[in-house]
């Protein structure tokens, strides 16, 4: 007799493997005889069924559904993954490639159906942190253990540097994003709020432009992943400070226009080219229509649109025009009181601004 391939289901539910076709169970009596159904019972509606007793198998009905080899086998390895990552001490990404890494060598059949470590890695953090007692979710930045999952595929380390203060900061890097971060001259940053996990407050990036002997060919690469508790000049100055210490020398940035972070680039790198990013240029002077009032205006006013508009064609002119561009919008703008706050706020933010220079948001 055959024996049938036992796993559980991710709901930890028994389950069965044979022939290239997975079974879930449907009911075992006093004799220890179990029957099995089709897991595609529903879907295409298969009748197939798998008698078995002590883990082999007496007998198959047919299969109105086509056996899916590759499907099954990663089923098994997930499995083995799962076991594995619950009984050994070996990292989570080194017991997935041990697993994984020979399937992806078996066609497309496998590779476009077997998932990411990424996909899966919180699964099987929980197995683990399960298995042995720990807190499922830090509420704290200081609570996260990091281990020796913190590494890339070839075995190089990750982690960049842990600032394990009160306010902890996680700077993380690839050792050829740190040899990039060394060499390159040009970089792009930003941070983001959103997709940042509940222990910090921001996900700060930063990213290499690589040109190419031509100097036209522009390729951007992420190279520094950061997470930050806050976005404020103390937290700047410590992240730039590691970077500084890793070697980073920069020639000239490009970033969002926030006044912390110029702040201290400035102070560190007081050589270094800023230039601020146009989209978020028109992102602020879009969030200010809308902060005033003044959408349902722009959208039906022609006038009002052009104006707001040509302010923001101001980064697109020379910068000694700027100032003659400005008084050119002001003697054809029409009277209306919140185009003329908006008007405030620009020169408030985009042409008296101590911190914020023209040059910074112009263009050319």
């Amino acid at each position: 007799m055959e024996v049938l391939d036992l796993i559980k289901t991710s709901k930890n539910k028994d389950s069965a493997i044979f022939d290239g076709y997975r079974y879930r169970l449907h009911r075992t009596n006093k004799q220890n005889i179990s029957s099995w159904l089709c897991m595609k019972e529903k879907s295409p509606n298969c009748r197939g069924t798998l008698i078995s007793k002590d883990g082999k198998v007496l007998h198959v009905s047919s299969h109105n559904c086509k056996p899916d080899v590759a499907a099954t086998e990663i089923a098994k390895k997930l499995c083995t993954v799962k076991k594995r990552v619950r009984e050994e001490g070996s990292s989570i990404s080194k017991i997935y490639m041990q697993e994984m890494s020979p399937l992806f060598h078996r066609g497309h059949d496998y590779a476009g159906s077997i998932p990411t470590l990424s996909a899966i890695r919180r699964q099987l953090n929980r197995i683990r942190q399960k298995d042995q007692g720990a807190i499922l979710e830090p509420k704290i930045s200081q609570d996260i253990i990091l281990d020796d999952d913190i590494i890339m595929d070839d075995g190089s380390g990750f982690l960049l540097d842990d600032v394990n203060s009160d306010n902890r900061i996680l700077i993380f890097a690839s050792s050829k994003g740190r040899n990039t971060l060394k060499n390159n001259k040009h970089f792009l940053m930003d941070g983001t709020f959103k997709s940042c996990s509940m222990q910090f407050c921001q996900i700060y990036t930063i990213h290499a432009v690589l040109t190419k002997s031509n100097q036209e060919d522009r390729t951007i690469v992420p190279i520094v992943f950061s997470l930050l508790p806050r976005k404020n000049s103390e937290t700047y100055s410590k992240l730039f400070t590691v970077l500084k210490d890793a070697g980073w020398n920069p020639y000239s940035i490009t970033m969002d226009f926030e006044a912390a972070v110029l702040k201290e680039l400035e102070r560190l790198f007081p050589s270094v080219k800023i230039s601020g990013c146009n989209f978020y240029f028109n992102q602020c002077l879009w969030r200010q229509v809308q902060s005033l009032g003044l959408v349902q205006e722009y959208k039906e006013n022609d006038e009002i649109r052009l104006h707001v508009r040509m302010c923001a064609a101001l980064a697109h002119l020379p910068e000694d025009d700027i100032e003659d561009g400005w008084l050119s919008i002001q003697e054809t703008s029409p009277l209306q009181s919140k185009l003329q706050q908006f008007y405030d706020y620009f020169v408030k933010e985009w042409l008296d601004n101590s911190v914020i220079s023209t040059s910074m948001w112009n263009m050319l």
